[in-house]
């Protein structure tokens, strides 16, 4: 753990959010014995509970790379702070529902049964074969852009972020970066593809898009901005897989049309 005094001189040398930090510091010796939250137990926890290796990696991360924000950052940060707090705030009768849609994709039947509609749809016909088909090459490439935003411009989670004054933490804490939801991201690329395919028959893919991107804010593993930044790279792969098989799916018609014979000849 880094000295009281060391810790808060280098916050001000390096701009870091010196007046979050400060308020912390009365709470630095409960936090160095308090156990880490668990993703079973709902519960609410402040942002200096759990003085762990996790958040000081993440501070140092923080000091190394921040500059003095500016009254336009500051602002944007409260509100999506606030924005954070009223969702993470929402009827614990919701827990049980929002747990499943963060994250029902790690069970197998979930899995299964997405793989057998997409293979259902390939098989139906044209046009959700299209919706289908994009779909499963929009997914990796939303969640690969997802990948290289948190690699390149790597920013906490609410759960290891010392900025955040509390947060309540209901499934397991994450120690990679948050800057950019891929869960958001995969499933509005899904969604996108089939409302580009299907027009209203991707409605429901674009709810359940919404509830798997608010459950992740809802559960306290990301702030709203990087699920916004989730839906920009899930909306950027989606368009693009869905021009380009368009577009091939031009030139293939048009070779069709110069190889056929003319009918009469």
């Amino acid at each position: 753990m880094l000295p009281l005094a060391e810790a808060t001189q280098s916050c001000e040398q390096s701009g870091f959010a010196c007046d979050s930090f400060r308020g912390i510091q009365d709470d630095v010796m409960q936090a160095s014995t308090a156990a880490e939250p668990c993703g079973d137990d709902a519960s609410t926890v402040s942002a200096s509970s759990g003085w762990s290796k996790t958040r000081s990696s993440w501070i140092a991360k923080l000091r190394a790379n921040s500059s003095p924000p500016s009254k336009y950052t500051k602002r944007v940060q409260q509100v999506d702070h606030a924005v954070f707090h009223w969702i993470n705030r929402w009827s614990s009768g919701l827990e049980g529902s929002m747990r499943f849609f963060s994250e029902s994709l790690q069970e197998w039947w979930v899995r299964l049964i997405l793989l057998v509609c997409l293979g259902a749809m390939i098989a139906a016909g044209k046009d959700t074969r299209k919706g289908a088909v994009c779909a499963l090459l929009a997914w990796p490439i939303a969640d690969l852009l997802t990948n290289i935003l948190k690699k390149t411009i790597p920013l906490p989670r609410p759960c290891n972020d010392p900025a955040l004054d509390e947060l309540i933490l209901r499934i397991g804490r994450s120690d990679s970066a948050g800057t950019a939801s891929a869960h958001s991201a995969n499933m509005l690329a899904v969604a996108i593809c089939m409302l580009i395919a299907l027009r209203w028959g991707g409605i429901p893919w674009l709810i359940l898009a919404i509830l798997v991107s608010f459950s992740r804010i809802y559960n306290g593993v990301h702030y709203p901005y990087q699920v916004v930044l989730g839906w920009i790279c899930g909306a950027f792969a989606a368009v693009l897989i869905c021009t380009l098989y368009d577009y091939f799916g031009k030139r293939r018609a048009a070779k069709r049309e110069i190889n056929e014979p003319k009918s009469g000849n």
